[in-house]
């Protein structure tokens, strides 16, 4: 079997209609600001998509939120101290064992994937989200969106989560 060099096949999926590269611009970035002296040990980095406008953020807090331009759905990262339950918590109004997350042990952090289902003042909600946990940091990304859209862009918030991950702070 012949091998064909690296570099051929980089070239070639470029050349391939259909496909493409994602910029750097897409990638968003939030990092624990840190209360102590200590600098933050790492940042979440979310894939976010293009259309997807940053329509709040608090820096001291540690939270950005992303709205989609037709408002359909948001995406919010944040970070928080404290225990993963407590965090759970606090993001969904609701305890850990009635979210029943799906576990993920990783060498850098414990990841809780999760969702559930809200009302707010406009009816009901889907909301889905990840928290990855460094051992004293709960760092967050959660969706929501109206009930009936969830089936509209579940393909696209699977791809948010699943490119959501921890990199190096420093």
């Amino acid at each position: 079997m012949k091998r064909i060099p690296c570099i051929a096949i980089a070239c070639l999926i470029l050349t391939l209609s259909g496909c493409a590269v994602k910029s750097a611009a897409d990638a968003e970035t939030v990092c624990d600001p840190g209360s102590g002296p200590e600098p933050p040990q790492f940042c979440l980095t979310a894939e976010l998509p293009s259309e997807l406008q940053r329509s709040a953020e608090d820096s001291a807090e540690g939270r950005s939120v992303y709205t989609r331009a037709d408002g359909a759905y948001e995406v919010v990262i944040e970070t928080a101290a404290g225990a993963p339950d407590a965090v759970l918590r606090q993001l969904t109004g609701r305890e850990t064992a009635a979210l029943d997350p799906v576990y993920l042990a990783w060498p850098q952090a414990d990841q809780y994937q999760f969702a559930w289902t809200g009302a707010d003042d406009e009816g009901e909600l889907a909301c889905c989200g990840t928290l990855l946990y460094d051992g004293t940091t709960c760092y967050t990304l959660t969706i929501r969106c109206a009930a009936e859209l969830e089936k509209t862009y579940h393909a696209e918030f699977a791809r948010i989560l699943a490119h959501t991950r921890l990199t190096d702070a420093a």
